[in-house]
């Protein structure tokens, strides 16, 4: 086992039976496209790239953007993570920029304005026109994203603890006050 996979073992060990399992179970990472051109979009798919190589071998990217994929393998260089091209059936996990047609088994959308971080499982999440640009609240939600991708892990992998299998679902948290609110104001 290398490195980053005897870190995330002494937080699964008493959880789950099969490590092996979870950490080969692969994430793809999709989204919207006109999001993805914004400084928040950049910053949150970026985050997520960066913790979820982390606690998966393989990532599958569903982007078109290979400007953008040749940028993100440079953020998971030599942590022992593979970026592969997505494949064709439904994957078990998505996390989702924004909201996208592509879905898997389990979906995780996220989208954040100014401190504001928008998170959702299973379900769509709000769309922002001319959204504020801050990095505090695209990087909360990719936070949030991935912790709600680990838990999954974790529950397709056995672990039956309640935190483990209640998911986010149409929240929105103000980094602002840290509450769950859209109190929200420009960014200095």
């Amino acid at each position: 086992m290398d490195e980053r996979h005897d870190r995330t073992l002494v937080l699964i060990e008493d959880y789950i039976s099969d490590p092996d399992s979870f950490f080969s179970t692969p994430i793809t990472i999709t989204g919207d496209p006109k999001l993805l051109d914004s400084l928040n979009g950049q910053i949150m798919l970026e985050t997520i790239v960066n913790i979820v190589c982390r606690f998966t071998d393989t990532i599958f990217l569903e982007l078109f953007d290979l400007s953008l994929i040749s940028r993100l393998e440079k953020i998971i260089l030599g942590t022992g993570c593979k970026i592969k091209e997505s494949r064709e059936d439904k994957p078990e996990i998505v996390i989702s920029v924004g909201n996208t047609n592509f879905k898997g088994k389990f979906n995780i959308n996220v989208n954040s304005s100014g401190w504001v971080s928008y998170v959702s499982c299973n379900s769509d999440v709000k769309i922002l026109q001319n959204s504020l640009q801050n990095p505090i609240g695209a990087m909360g939600s990719a936070c949030f994203a991935s912790a709600e991708a680990f838990k999954r892990l974790l529950e397709i992998n056995g672990c039956n603890k309640k935190w483990a299998l209640n998911h986010l679902k149409n929240i929105n948290f103000s980094f602002l006050d840290n509450t769950f609110s859209e109190l929200n104001e420009e960014f200095q």
